[in-house]
């Protein structure tokens, strides 16, 4: 299955909700879409999602470093990777943390080899307000309720927003 593909739903809770448009494969709730009195879309962002996080592994303990002043440990995972021609899946080692996977600056640079390690750090790792978020903007029913759906729960990880009610107001997020 393809995670992009988008499908559209109607979602409806009787006097609460009813509200049409497309989504991603599994997620319950339209991303852009409409209602009976306000519409929304969505548009990428180019805003940078992923950064590196250079971390200085402890000296006493190269598999943990600091963040805000708590230990935090770098461990193994194991990932099977699948390669066009082979039967068994290649078994890569990879670094990972509670942060994100690591990098060492050897693989970023080679010139700086033994010096630096890296964490790549999703800074929507911990969000949990998505659901939430579009929910609050399907039941908006003006553009001013969808305007402090964003500001107030700040859920949106990815995109920009425009919005049009019935009033006539317009709204671009």
């Amino acid at each position: 299955m393809n995670g992009y593909r988008t499908y559209i739903i109607h979602a409806r809770i009787p006097g609460k909700l009813d509200v049409m448009g497309p989504t991603l494969g599994g997620f319950p709730l339209p991303l852009s879409g409409f209602n009976k009195t306000m519409a929304w879309g969505i548009t990428f962002s180019s805003t940078p999602r992923v950064n590196l996080m250079e971390v200085k592994p402890l000296a006493n303990d190269p598999t943990s470093y600091l963040v805000d002043g708590k230990v935090r440990k770098i461990t193994s995972k194991t990932i099977p990777i699948k390669v066009a021609g082979e039967t068994e899946p290649r078994k890569i080692i990879m670094q990972v943390a509670e942060d994100g996977p690591i990098i060492f600056a050897g693989r970023l640079d080679p010139t700086a080899a033994g010096t630096g390690t890296f964490i790549v750090n999703d800074v929507n790792l911990g969000n949990t307000r998505l659901v939430n978020q579009w929910l609050t903007v399907a039941k908006a029913k003006t553009v001013q309720q969808v305007k402090t759906a964003l500001e107030t729960l700040k859920g949106v990880p990815w995109s920009y927003t425009t919005a049009v009610d019935v009033n006539g107001d317009t709204f671009f997020w």
